[in-house]
């Protein structure tokens, strides 16, 4: 078999790069791309693999337009490659649409009074049923701490898509704004005044929370 580790799907390639000793590279998946890189072996999950791999997505992001992270990359068949993007094709080209010319900018609620939600899914989640989405979209909503109104408030003329996640017993409440590209300076302007020691503003990343995961 031939086997490849995915970083991302994209809309477009470009010619093969290299970050710390990964060859990167763009199969033509249908009439869409891959970013992959060929190699005997997944690699081992850790910390610093994570780190490597942020890395990669983030320089991918910086040379292609229309990028979708595989969240924790995937090592897989090629022709399993193919017939997964061939079933959800429709569902990727939409994410790709709505992410092209788009960064994210991700909002942390710091603050140790937000309520917790322990068991609700992350709305970044994808699959499951409608209900289960929308029950998921209100739980995330009633666990955001009160600045998160005003913040949206403030750069709602920029946000092109917006997801939330709830606090849990691992992390913080959490929003993640889509925006253009050319949107970051006056979305970091719009939320100076909001800036504090409970809420930490950071980006532009690659879309990591607006894209669906092409397994589920």
């Amino acid at each position: 078999m031939n086997r490849v580790y995915v970083f991302a799907l994209t809309g477009q390639a470009t010619s093969p790069f290299t970050v710390d000793e990964h060859r990167i590279e763009f199969m033509d998946v249908g009439d869409l791309h891959a970013a992959v890189e060929r190699r005997v072996a997944s690699p081992t999950v850790s910390e610093a693999a994570l780190r490597s791999q942020h890395e990669i997505v983030m320089r991918i992001f910086e040379r292609v337009d229309g990028v979708l992270p595989v969240r924790f990359g995937a090592w897989i068949d090629e022709r399993e490659l193919n017939e997964v993007i061939r079933i959800r094709k429709a569902a990727i080209q939409a994410a790709l649409d709505l992410v092209r010319g788009r960064v994210q900018m991700t909002v942390r609620f710091l603050a140790a009074s937000t309520p917790r939600l322990e068991e609700s899914p992350s709305l970044t989640a994808v699959g499951g049923s409608g209900t289960a989405y929308l029950q998921a979209r209100r739980n995330a909503e009633r666990t955001l701490p009160a600045e998160a109104q005003a913040l949206t408030s403030a750069v709602r003329d920029l946000v092109v898509a917006e997801r939330a996640s709830p606090s849990s017993r691992r992390s913080q409440a959490t929003l993640y704004h889509l925006i253009a590209r050319g949107s970051v300076a006056q979305y970091l302007a719009a939320t100076a005044a909001l800036r504090s020691p409970a809420l930490s503003i950071t980006g532009p990343w690659a879309p990591f929370a607006f894209a669906p995961d092409p397994w589920e």
